[in-house]
């Protein structure tokens, strides 16, 4: 078996860094990759530091309390951008799930720019884990939202309003709230964990 080639460790983490780190700690990277990264990891602090910051944060977002839908959310499940995959009852679940990084295609939205990669859905608790990228220059529409949404930075650039949001920032929205228009410059890799029912809302011009 060919050793993985080791890379220098970093004195300062940049973008692509951190998106790496990222990616191992949501163990999306593959195979060879992994290797070589695993190999890096032998001899780059930085990165340590910054894939257990991660998974941290990656164990928050992917597992939270499942929270009961309001009487009112399946009337507000109209949202067309994300269509959930179906998972098995809580019941018949495994005790681990894993996903690998060629198990789930990138797929396009109704939203030119837009494409998404379902992780996990769980729609007893109305909660759906998913990877999002945004090409350059693209806006993501206003919703509503059918329970808490919380979204990780993982490279790019998001702008959401007025606050403008980096690699390894992270927002969080409660339910009943409305995002804006969200737009990146640069374009942009996010991780979600959101409920199944947001909500687009037209523009009164459309």
């Amino acid at each position: 078996m060919r050793k993985a080639k080791k890379m220098s460790a970093h004195e300062k983490l940049d973008d692509q860094a951190r998106e790496l780190a990222a990616l191992y700690a949501m163990r999306t990277l593959k195979e060879e990759a992994r290797a070589s990264y695993e190999a890096h990891l032998e001899v780059c602090l930085a990165c340590r530091s910054e894939v257990d910051a991660m998974r941290g944060i990656v164990d928050q977002l992917a597992f939270p309390a499942a929270a009961e839908p309001g009487s009112d959310v399946q009337d507000r499940r109209i949202g067309p951008v994300h269509r959930p995959l179906g998972v098995e009852p809580r019941a018949q679940r495994p005790s681990f799930s894993f996903v690998r990084a060629q198990e789930k295609r990138w797929t396009a939205t109704e939203i030119l720019g837009v494409e998404v990669r379902i992780l996990f859905t769980d729609p007893e608790g109305d909660r759906m884990t998913k990877l999002v990228r945004m090409g350059p220059g693209v806006s993501y529409p206003t919703h509503r939202h059918a329970g808490p949404e919380e979204c990780y930075v993982v490279s790019g650039d998001l702008l959401v309003g007025d606050v403008a949001l980096r690699a390894g920032d992270y927002q969080r929205a409660e339910e009943g709230t409305v995002h804006a228009v969200q737009s990146t410059r640069e374009g942009c890799l996010l991780f979600i964990v959101s409920s199944m029912g947001d909500e687009a809302i037209k523009s009164r011009n459309a």
